[in-house]
């Protein structure tokens, strides 16, 4: 409460003496003062007075910034300020003024009203707009055919202006029963049928302002009931009617329900339910009160999400996916993506001694047949789960294997293989073709993203014939009907790689950290590109280590046969080949081809060569048998290099040496620290910039390495080049 006492008026005791002008004048200007004074005293007086005789409230009141009083604003519209009161100054003759005599001499201000009190003992009492509310006492109560029941009402700052009304829908009956100006009961009365209503009740103060109470009845003889209600796993709003009695609350048994709020008068709740991000369904218990009486229950039953939770589901999926008619979509999302809930370990359900791929494609590939049109062609999405103690421990016969077979126009992303999955395959067919990928054995138009693989990769093509490919993530990509994209994705794990196919021919073997072959297949060929496409490898990353035997060795992509983009591609680990010579005659020499980025670089169309931009080398290569090996490539035809810098470890064992099988011959200076051979003019260098160390030997590390410096580093940044080769863009790095 607020409570303040107005001091008197001032008046002022001057005694005049003489006819000073001076004192006349301040006389006159202080009784116009104490005129003007007493005529807003008395306009305050009467703009209360009006508001009380004709109903107005008081909409607002504001303290002055001074202190020195209030403003106070009425529902007519009208505003007034009054002042508080003081003691009159001294007079410069006779004693100090008292108290002046005021209009007002009490004002009291509490939640609901303002109260004036007079000078001469009279009060005005005016309520505040805000407190007028009407309320109706309901507790619960039940209504049965028939019957009436009586429920108390009270308006809060009635007047004699304040009326109470009723609007009533259906077949039942309603009176108001006034006691006084603020009080009385609604009468309610039901038909004999069972049936529904709403009832309103408002009162209105007679000035503008309504206040409405909103009461549904039901005399069905069931008072409590109950309802199931059915969500979408992505959760959402769900509108539903309840039939009460009494105005009613609601509970929840758990916080991802809630009640959407609403202004408008209605008997539908409308509720939101959160989108169920765990693994599996769940329910809740919505509770509809009267007073302490539960008169619905609704048990809402929410979906569990679409996906793969465990290993057993994935094994399901993974049938599924190679059955005669796959169907796949009870596995999707409503946006049909195949998603994994969690992450998956592979060990409960035992030792897997023979994985089969999802969307398997076991058929026999040469180096132009590198597509089959099936495949996964929906959207997988591991949502950065990883795939844990997956052990696949096989002998196959000119087979593909990987976690996928093929990926035909689909999307595989967002994948972790843990350092807990071993794959360690021996191929033991006598001819055809191998595809081993740790993510999918062939790509052939799609996308693969944010894929890690971190655990141990042994992989050993037994036979001297047939094409074979090992990839870190795939094994080969292609173009086919639409462009193929490999992106983010990293290997930090340890690849072995052995093949005994080791001739230099078109089956030669390709092994790579990322992809082993990848190829815009020339027109003619079996799945050649039917237009303008492109395979895209785009910020990979290989960490890891790769000892490999094969003959198209690269840290990025072990060869790429045009129609590659190599874009923003880093080569951190360490790649060695230890690849034995199989050849004779005229092609017993620089066989290998071996690089950080790329290995082998030849495009089976001249009119589509690969790209290599924005790369980057800062780990070791090494070639222990008679190979060409560069740091940023091996052996390169028609092909474009451009914004790469290079800081790398080379050795060639051979470098220089003559060749163990033919000791009249010598093996050619195939090696650099940026590239080992330039076979073709066609060969386009802009902003290489490297730098680094080169060795004839390996152990754990290069053996007397010779560091490049401003002296040395034209003998070693490049091996050998083809006549008229423009070499002026790669630079040493100082």
């Amino acid at each position: 409460m607020k409570r303040f006492f107005l001091c008197a008026a001032m008046v002022l005791s001057v005694a005049l003496a003489g006819c000073d002008k001076e004192l006349t004048d301040r006389v006159d200007e202080i009784e116009s003062r104490v005129d003007k004074i007493e005529v807003d005293l008395k306009a305050a007086v009467d703009a209360i007075k009006d508001a009380t005789e004709n109903g107005y409230y008081i909409r607002s009141y504001e303290e002055l910034s001074d202190g020195s009083g209030y403003t106070f604003t009425f529902t007519n519209g009208k505003t007034v300020t009054i002042l508080n009161g003081k003691k009159g100054d001294t007079g410069s003759q006779g004693d100090k003024g008292d108290k002046g005599d005021s209009f007002f001499s009490d004002i009291t201000i509490t939640e609901t009203e303002v109260t004036f009190k007079l000078s001469d003992g009279r009060e005005f009492r005016l309520m505040l707009e805000a407190a007028f509310s009407l309320n109706i006492k309901t507790d619960g109560q039940k209504i049965v055919n028939g019957s009436t029941v009586e429920l108390p009402y009270t308006v809060t700052n009635a007047t004699s202006k304040t009326v109470v009304d009723y609007m009533v829908s259906g077949s039942y009956l309603a009176e108001i029963v006034p006691a006084s100006v603020s009080e009385g009961v609604v009468k309610v009365t039901a038909p004999q049928e069972n049936s529904f209503a709403k009832l309103l009740v408002f009162a209105d103060n007679g000035m503008g302002r309504t206040s409405i109470k909103t009461i549904c009845f039901t005399n069905d003889e069931t008072f409590s009931s109950e309802a199931d209600v059915a969500m979408p796993v992505e959760g959402g709003q769900f509108e539903h009617p309840i039939t009460y009695n009494v105005a009613c609350s609601v509970s929840f048994s758990e916080s991802w329900i809630h009640l959407v709020e609403t202004k408008s008068v209605t008997t539908t709740f409308v509720f939101k339910v959160d989108e169920n991000t765990g693994l599996e369904a769940r329910t809740a218990k919505v509770l509809v009160k009267a007073g302490d009486v539960t008169v619905q229950t609704l048990t809402v039953v929410q979906e569990a999400p679409h996906g793969i939770r465990n290993y057993d589901e994935l094994i399901e999926f993974q049938k599924v996916s190679n059955s005669k008619e796959p169907d796949c979509t009870r596995f999707m999302d409503k946006d049909g993506v195949v998603r994994l809930l969690a992450d998956i370990d592979c060990s409960g359900s035992g030792a897997v001694n023979e994985w089969i791929p999802i969307c398997n494609a076991d058929i026999a590939r040469t180096a132009a047949n590198l597509g089959c049109m099936e495949g996964w062609s929906g959207i997988f999405d591991g949502q950065n789960h990883s795939i844990k103690n997956l052990k696949i421990n096989d002998e196959k016969s000119n087979s593909t294997c990987g976690f996928f077979g093929a990926i035909y126009k689909g999307t595989v992303r967002n994948l972790v293989f843990d350092s807990s999955c071993a794959i360690d395959i021996v191929e033991t067919g006598k001819a055809g073709g191998t595809l081993y990928g740790t993510l999918a054995a062939l790509i052939n138009g799609g996308t693969i993203e944010n894929v890690i693989y971190k655990g141990t990769v042994n992989l050993k093509h037994s036979t001297s014939a047939g094409f074979m490919s090992f990839g870190g993530i795939v094994a080969a990509a292609g173009c086919t009907e639409m462009n193929t994209v490999i992106k983010n994705c990293r290997f930090e794990g340890t690849m072995s790689g052995e093949s005994r196919t080791n001739n230099n021919t078109s089956t030669s073997p390709r092994m790579g950290g990322i992809v082993g072959y990848s190829v815009r297949v020339a027109a003619g060929q079996p799945y050649a590109a039917k237009g303008d496409f492109n395979v895209s490898i785009i910020g990979c990353e290989v960490s890891g280590t790769l000892n490999l035997k094969g003959l198209r060795d690269g840290g990025i992509v072990g060869q790429t046969a045009g129609g590659n983009i190599v874009d923003g591609c880093k080569f951190t680990g360490r790649l060695i080949n230890n690849c034995e010579n199989n050849n004779t005659g005229t092609n017993i020499y620089a066989v290998a081809r071996v690089g950080g980025i790329a290995g082998y670089v030849e495009p089976v169309e001249s009119a589509h060569p690969d790209e290599f931009k924005n790369c980057e080398v800062n780990g070791t290569v090494v070639d222990l048998m008679q190979g060409a090996v560069g740091g940023l490539v091996g052996f390169t035809k028609v092909a474009s290099f451009s914004d790469c810098t290079v800081n790398a470890k080379v050795a060639s064992k051979y470098y220089g040496d003559k060749n163990p099988k033919d000791p009249t011959k010598s093996i050619a200076y195939n090696a650099g620290v940026v590239v080992g051979n330039i076979q073709t003019k066609a060969a386009k260098f802009t902003s290489v910039k490297a730098k680094g160390e080169f060795a004839k030997d390996y152990d754990t590390d290069l053996v007397s390495p010779v560091v490049l410096t401003d002296a040395n580093a034209a003998d070693y940044l490049i091996g050998k080049y083809a006549t008229d080769t423009d070499i002026s863009g790669i630079t040493f790095w100082k």
